[in-house]
């Protein structure tokens, strides 16, 4: 109501009686689904199933470049978010994935995770620290970028 003091109801906030509200932020719940789908499917090499989170059109940013490693670079839609997750599992085996807590704003969301990782080559495991920005465009992912060190990485590629 506009004379009262309470914030204006939106589409997150369920009322049950008068003056007695209840907030159910359901696009937010979503949102969290989405990824946690979204992480499953990668950590279960389900690279279908990974990119079945984006939109057909969506952005898949790993930065770095690709004359280093293949899967650094832009890719556009299903088919090159795959490509680029084959790429990565070519070159690199991930193991020990530890995720902090992910922090969503809006349509937005960043997801911070440690993983070790060894060359296809072979050598000493690292340890990966990535960040991932993520925008999320109705129930599905339209765009990700993720940062990783790339100095590592490209270590651990060449001794490929």
């Amino acid at each position: 109501h506009p004379n009262s003091n309470q914030p204006p109801l939106d589409r997150t906030t369920l009322v049950h009686t008068p003056g007695m509200r209840a907030v159910l932020d359901v696009s937010r719940v979503e949102r969290l689904a989405l990824i946690k789908r979204m992480v499953q499917a990668r950590l279960a090499r389900d690279f279908t199933g990974f990119a079945a989170c984006f939109t057909p059109d969506s952005l898949f940013w790993v930065v770095g470049s690709p004359a280093y490693t293949s899967f650094a670079g832009r890719r556009v839609g299903h088919d090159g978010i795959i490509e680029c997750m084959r790429f990565f599992e070519a070159e690199l085996l991930p193991s020990d994935t530890v995720f902090y807590p992910l922090i969503v704003d809006g349509d937005q969301a960043a997801l911070r995770w440690n993983m070790t990782i060894t060359g296809r080559g072979g050598g000493q495991p690292q340890l990966a620290k990535c960040l991932a920005h993520i925008k999320i465009a109705g129930h599905l992912i339209s765009e990700l970028t993720c940062f990783c060190d790339s100095a590592m990485v490209i270590d651990l590629v060449q001794r490929h």
